[in-house]
């Protein structure tokens, strides 16, 4: 993909520029929560690798190469799980990623044993067995990892197997195949389907995408894939005014749900697209603009953004309507990332600061503020998604959010 910027004002750039610096300057002085990709270490060195290239500062490049020795420390020598968000199938997915775009010779291979990707496959099968099919925190998420690296024996009979047990676990309908909630979400209700991008069905669409392009399994993957898109856009409401999809099934009548990344229509038109570029779908791809088009619209009202970050803020809409943007060439989509980006930007100007809100209070009250540095919820996040604005450098690091 020939990657659009979307930022062309000489003011807002340096508005933007200003911003970049200062989160810069905070990561360089805050240590990570952990070593993990969405919440952690992992994110923050793809952060300094993508400033690096944007800005040619040794400074950036220095903490890129400090980001990077700590994680291969935190590899070798740290317990941690197998998990996409927090554990070793992310951090992987960072070094892989790295690799394969030229940012990191492949020499951190040499304290990383063959043995993990054991590790990882035995545990995602042993996780999908028992149901538990979140992407983020479960099953589903070394599929990921062993995609960047498809080109390894290994990785491609995992991933075979890895959808063989998602197909295992998928419930028919008549209009296709869902799965139930993510086992960690169902302490609230084992018997609901999730619709959000972060721990529902459009992940699963996302990943069935990405592994039919490598042709792996591609009649059975094909068959998976159509069905899960029938059974979602069949969940659509013609009239949504806050959302034509609720945030799990069931749920009552008229639909509302935010405009963000981690549930709403906003992440539904993204996976779709994927999904229909992927499959040369034009019909698909007519209905995905027609989703994030709606979601565009709402920029008043309920958008249930209250913060800045990736996950569910105003630079998460941002950056997801850029994708947009990018994979159609439709100029509201353009247009509404301008106005999330302003949206953020207006955000700091008013408060001073990109923390993540935390523990909100309805009936009035306030909720509270909290400092956070990952990718996800946090200022690296906000920090990338500054940089995909403002450069020709596509900002592939979205994989690991299931944009690209």
């Amino acid at each position: 993909m020939v990657w659009k910027r979307i930022v062309q004002d000489d003011k807002m750039r340096k508005r933007i520029t200003e911003r970049i610096e200062g989160i810069a300057d905070s990561l360089s002085k805050n240590k990570a929560y952990d070593s993990g990709l969405l919440g952690g270490e992992a994110g923050l060195s793809l952060y300094w690798k993508y400033l690096s290239i944007h800005s040619k500062d040794a400074s950036h490049e220095d903490n890129f190469k400090n980001s990077v020795g700590l994680l291969t420390n935190a590899i070798s020598n740290e317990p941690m799980d197998y998990t996409f968000c927090a554990g070793v199938s992310g951090i992987l997915w960072t070094f892989a990623h790295l690799v394969n775009n030229n940012m990191l010779n492949d020499s951190f291979k040499k304290n990383i044993g063959e043995e993990i990707d054991e590790f990882l496959f035995e545990s995602s099968i042993k996780d999908l067995q028992l149901g538990r099919n979140d992407y983020m925190h479960e099953g589903v998420g070394p599929i990921l990892y062993f995609l960047e690296r498809a080109e390894n024996e290994f990785c491609r009979k995992s991933i075979s197997k890895i959808i063989q047990e998602i197909h295992k676990t998928a419930h028919r309908f008549p209009e296709g195949f869902a799965w139930v909630e993510a086992g960690f979400l169902q302490v609230y209700d084992s018997k609901k389907y999730n619709l959000g991008l972060a721990h529902g069905i459009p992940s699963i669409i996302v990943l069935l995408t990405k592994v039919l392009q490598t042709r792996i399994d591609a009649e059975e993957v094909k068959k998976l894939l159509d069905g899960t898109i029938n059974w979602l856009l069949d969940k659509k409401n013609v009239e949504g005014k806050n959302g034509l999809f609720p945030t799990t099934i069931p749920t009552e009548i008229p639909y509302t749900s935010r405009v963000g990344w981690c549930y709403g229509d906003l992440g539904i038109s993204i996976a779709l697209i994927q999904a229909a570029i992927a499959t040369n779908n034009d019909d698909l791809k007519k209905e995905s603009i027609k989703i994030g088009l709606n979601a565009a619209k709402r920029t008043h009202g309920y958008t249930g953004v209250r913060d800045v970050c990736l996950c569910h803020g105003a630079a998460g809409n941002a950056h997801i309507f850029n994708r947009l943007y990018n994979y159609t060439g439709e100029q509201e989509f353009k247009e509404a990332s301008l106005f999330w980006l302003n949206e953020t930007l207006d955000f700091y100007e008013r408060n001073g600061h990109f923390k993540n809100l935390v523990h909100f209070k309805k009936n009035g009250k306030k909720g509270v503020f909290k400092h956070k540095n990952g990718l996800l919820e946090g200022i690296a996040g906000v920090g990338l998604i500054f940089l995909a604005s403002i450069n020709d450098i596509e900002p592939k690091w979205d994989r690991s959010i299931l944009l690209s």
